[in-house]
């Protein structure tokens, strides 16, 4: 019996001796085994009321392929098992919060932006975006997507790109320009911080609701 007990008391369940009843919080493989192995060689015990605890608050997978690999399709009917979901595709990768199963604040990492297929592109945009790191230099023939990226993903507050110095400028002004011309059309757009890293140095550009992006850090 007290070895029951301990295992009771370990799982911070309780044991009524009277009515020969316990209550117990399940919460992994092993403590169900020390509980009902320990049930076994117990008498008095009437009754049992377990309540079982998923352990699983974090899932990550890994997904070949866009974002119609069927294994991500288990993710919306259980998200309310999960405080975080991280899924890593063959072409971009994101992770994000989950509250009241609900998906928020996604973080998004992008390899290269010409790779993107439409269905990628079109996840993108629908996506609760916050922060969109893009690893490679977008070309000129990416830049209208990033603009799309831009005028669609109104929450996203930071975008970080990795640069090569010869494209600098133009990845500069492209996002500038954009984020004006969206205040300028009475629309929102929650983009307060624009990372830009070359190779050797970062330039960091800053704004507070509708200010322009003007201060610049060399770090």
């Amino acid at each position: 019996m007290q070895r029951l007990k301990n295992v009771i008391t370990a799982s911070g369940g309780s044991y009524c001796e009277e009515a020969g009843e316990v209550k117990i919080k399940i919460t992994s493989d092993e403590l169900a085994k020390r509980f009902y192995d320990g049930m076994v060689n117990v008498c008095g015990v009437q009754s049992t009321s377990n309540l079982l605890s998923p352990t699983v608050l974090e899932l990550k997978l890994d997904c070949d392929g866009s974002i119609n690999n069927p294994t991500a399709g288990i993710v919306p009917i259980n998200l309310n098992s999960f405080n975080s979901l991280s899924l890593d595709f063959e072409r971009h990768s994101m992770t994000s919060v989950i509250s009241q199963g609900e998906v928020k604040d996604v973080n998004m990492k992008i390899v290269r932006l010409g790779d993107l297929s439409l269905d990628d592109f079109e996840f993108i945009k629908q996506c609760h975006i916050v922060r969109l790191e893009i690893q490679h230099t977008p070309q000129q023939a990416d830049e209208d997507r990033l603009v799309s990226i831009l005028q669609h993903i109104r929450k996203l507050k930071e975008l970080h790109i990795k640069c090569l110095d010869e494209r600098s400028l133009s990845i500069i002004d492209l996002v500038i320009s954009t984020r004006e011309k969206v205040f300028q059309s009475g629309e929102s757009l929650a983009l307060t911080t624009f990372k830009l890293m070359e190779y050797g140095k970062t330039y960091i550009k800053c704004a507070s609701g509708k200010g322009a992006l003007v201060k610049t850090f060399n770090v």
